[in-house]
């Protein structure tokens, strides 16, 4: 069975801004909780009401693969850890 190559992430520029988003978000909720700064807990409720909001409003889920299988040909799904 010939192997396909993966999409692992959605392209450069929705990916770009949803790392941005989600990175600030930890990052603001985090230094806002645990070190008590309004303005990165500001920063982090924005960016989680936005990751939310795109999430809610912005549809179903990404689809990663899509191949068109003939008669006899098969499909493995399989989980390969992460090095590092």
């Amino acid at each position: 069975m010939r192997e396909l190559p993966v999409k692992r992430r959605a392209p450069a520029e929705a990916g770009l801004v949803a790392g941005l988003i989600a990175t600030l978000g930890s990052k603001g909720l985090r230094r806002g909780l645990r070190g008590g700064s309004r303005v990165w807990l500001y920063i982090g409720l924005t960016a989680t009401g936005l990751r939310l909001a795109r999430r809610l409003l912005g549809g179903g889920e990404e689809t990663v693969f899509a191949a068109r299988l003939e008669p006899g040909e098969g499909l493995e799904i399989r989980s390969v850890p992460r090095a590092g």
